[in-house]
């Protein structure tokens, strides 16, 4: 259901800017719906590479330097993901060591993934492009799409969701660092957003309302992370808690700070083990190490 909903997606973009004469790329790694709810999905398609950022294209070229754009930001956040989320869902998927069908009812392989952060991977400062933002949006049954160039890398697309509730999603892309966010909004009330900010040194911070983390990347391969969900009910607000656009703040421990206990899932990878402090779906809370 989740890759189809990704061919979808990505038929109804590449539609809709063949028709209003653009050439954008689709690059929809996320499906669900767009109605401005949170904790969505994405195609983890397992691809360790990421794309040539500085072309502001496809391809599977390791992510280096700075995007230049809201698109290759994205395409190299969403690259780094599905690396990051590979290590996680092979390493569970493989282990057979103690408690090992505990540990393979931890919710793993959604980290990191937002339906909405999808919607608007193809916001660009080309104006067809941007057209061919609502003209999808509208393919998949939504209403009065309109996506607006607000200043320079700011976005905006307005609409109606499926139950007729006013929504919208924001992006905004920083050329200084090359991070990107995004800001879901249902009836005027903060839905989701998510952050990703280059740290420099191959570090890549990632924040949503539920998660963060600090992944290490580099040579097209991830070579550590700390990673962090919080527990149901326990969310960061993007206004005291944002790392956009700097960073500032961003780092392994910042990870971790609200600390196990408001914590349902923490993982540590450093290049050779995965460190596993979760709470699976039944039972208590276990810790494991399994070799990568």
């Amino acid at each position: 259901m989740k890759k189809l909903f990704v061919i979808m997606l990505a038929l109804a973009l590449a539609l809709s800017l063949a028709a209003c004469g653009g050439g954008g790329k689709a690059g929809a790694n996320g499906g669900g719906s767009p109605s401005g709810g949170s904790g969505g999905v994405s195609a983890g398609s397992g691809s360790a590479s990421a794309p040539d950022t500085n072309s502001g294209g496809g391809g599977n070229q390791p992510a280096a330097g700075k995007a230049k754009d809201y698109a290759g930001a994205y395409e190299q956040a969403t690259a780094i993901q599905e690396a990051f989320s590979k290590i996680v869902t092979d390493a569970i998927d493989n282990y057979s060591g103690d408690n090992a069908d505990n540990v393979k009812m931890i919710m793993a392989g959604l980290e990191l993934m937002s339906m909405d952060l999808a919607f608007t991977a193809s916001f660009s400062e080309d104006p067809q492009t941007l057209q061919g933002v609502s003209m999808a949006l509208s393919f998949l049954g939504v209403k009065d799409a309109k996506a607006v160039r607000n200043a320079a890398h700011d976005y905006t697309v307005t609409f109606t969701d499926q139950n007729g509730a006013a929504a919208e999603l924001s992006g905004k892309f920083d050329p200084g660092s090359g991070g990107l966010q995004m800001i879901s909004k249902t009836g005027g009330t903060l839905s989701s957003f998510y952050e990703f900010v280059p740290l420099g040194g191959d570090k890549y911070a990632y924040q949503t309302d539920g998660e963060r983390a600090v992944i290490g990347y580099a040579g097209g391969n991830v070579t550590s992370f700390v990673y962090a969900a919080t527990n149901q009910g326990v969310k960061y607000d993007v206004a005291k808690d944002g790392i956009f656009p700097s960073g500032s703040g961003a780092n392994e421990a910042w990870v971790t700070a609200l600390g196990a206990d408001s914590l349902s899932k923490i993982y540590n990878f450093d290049g050779t083990t995965l460190k596993i402090d979760a709470v699976p779906m039944m039972g208590d809370r276990l810790q494991v190490e399994i070799p990568v």
